[in-house]
């Protein structure tokens, strides 16, 4: 994958510096390969200049797509907007290295931007460290962390400089006005920062080299079966899969697409709470192609706790058809939900849909100890089908 050289007055400067410098003067950044080429401001912005229509097949939502999203934003009355005013939305660039030191670049392979929300808390340094070594073993990712805070930690700030990952490091906060909430959005603010950077600097890091990138929304504390990132890489617009709660107490612990074997499409979805969401997906649960992405600019993240996920999908204009299923056809989980608290195996049964995936999903939650298959309970594994949108809306207050 090559990036433009330096020109010969820069040879003998550090790359260090010239990275410094770069952050100062342009504030965007260009990736190195193993080879260490550095893109200068100036191609920065020709690079830019050099991503046409050409390089996108698609550049807007189909007509009509938006229809169910412009809907839910006409229907819904709260308190607080579902996107707040640009006002209060504050984002500061703390950070970033871009030299892929603990792996070299692999060409031909597609990047994984790994954006991970965080705060400061006791376990943050424990858990952002497990999920550093689990990104020690994956191919050109770019991890891009966002605090929830005015400004970023050093403490962070030091870790991201030992690993050897590729990274941007920013915060920004929630915006006050959502602090009083009950039920609070939490991580929208940094996952909306992470990913608005993504959208603007692919381009630039990778121009002319037709690199294809895949966002994943990766919290800290999840655990990640290696799999799933090589999974994500097939991604062309939207990808899904299943996605496990160790934690859950009472329910089937898993939250999942539902699959017609048949045709490999997504016919409905497998959730606990489905609360009148059009996609009840976990927002480890889906990948988003970046230059699909690049194709819907005005797709963004609400501030609704609950409902992130599934109003984001619907401001992308996409169908059920849309989605692309990953990890066998949604029938293995292969990223977890976890927590340090002991949960007995909650007992589960599965009578409808068993000429779907589901069958094979229960099987793969039994067999990893999730749940305890008994045709006697009454918890019977929840489904919504033909994108219906059960249940009625939650949290409206």
């Amino acid at each position: 994958m090559p990036l433009r050289r330096l020109t010969n007055t820069m040879v003998g400067v550090s790359l260090a510096s010239v990275v410094l410098i770069l952050f100062i003067f342009s504030q965007t950044r260009s990736a190195t390969t193993a080879s260490q080429h550095i893109m200068l401001p100036s191609q920065i912005q020709s690079a830019a200049a050099s991503t046409s229509s050409s390089d996108i097949t698609e550049r807007s939502p189909p007509a009509n797509s938006l229809q169910v999203f412009e809907e839910t934003l006409r229907t819904i009355k709260r308190k607080n907007p579902l996107y707040p005013p640009a006002s209060t939305m504050k984002v500061k660039f703390c950070n970033a290295s871009l030299d892929f030191k603990a792996r070299p670049f692999v060409e031909d392979k597609p990047v994984l931007y790994i954006v991970t929300p965080t705060y400061s808390r006791r376990e943050q340094y424990i858990e952002i460290l497990r999920l550093s070594h689990t990104l020690l073993h994956v191919d050109n990712v770019i991890w891009v962390i966002a605090e929830d805070s005015e400004k970023c930690s050093p403490l962070l700030e030091d870790m991201l400089g030992r690993f050897g990952i590729p990274f941007a490091h920013m915060a920004s906060p929630m915006p006050g006005l959502y602090k009083k909430e009950k039920y609070k959005p939490r991580g929208v603010a940094s996952r909306r920062a992470g990913y608005d950077w993504v959208l603007k600097n692919h381009p630039l890091l990778f121009a002319g080299d037709r690199v294809e990138g895949v966002v994943f929304f990766a919290d800290d504390d999840n655990t990640y079966d290696l799999e799933i990132f090589e999974e994500l890489r097939k991604t062309r617009r939207i990808s899904v899969f299943p996605v496990g709660f160790v934690g859950a107490k009472g329910s089937p612990g898993v939250s999942s697409p539902i699959v017609d074997l048949n045709t490999g499409k997504v016919i409905g979805f497998s959730d606990s709470w489905f609360a009148h969401r059009l996609f009840p997906v976990d927002m480890a649960g889906f990948g988003l192609n970046v230059g699909f992405a690049m194709t819907r600019p005005n797709a963004s993240m609400p501030f609704w706790a609950g409902y992130e996920e599934d109003v984001f999908l619907q401001s992308l204009g996409i169908s059920l058809d849309d989605l692309e299923p990953l990890a066998s056809n949604c029938t293995r989980i292969l990223v977890w939900h976890t927590q340090t608290v002991k949960q007995k195996s909650p007992k589960v049964k599965l009578t409808k849909n068993t000429d779907t995936s589901l069958k094979g999903l229960v099987s793969d939650v039994v067999y990893k100890g999730q749940a305890i298959l008994d045709e006697k309970t009454k918890n019977e594994l929840k489904t919504c089908m033909n994108a219906e949108k059960c249940g009625e809306y939650s949290n409206l207050k």
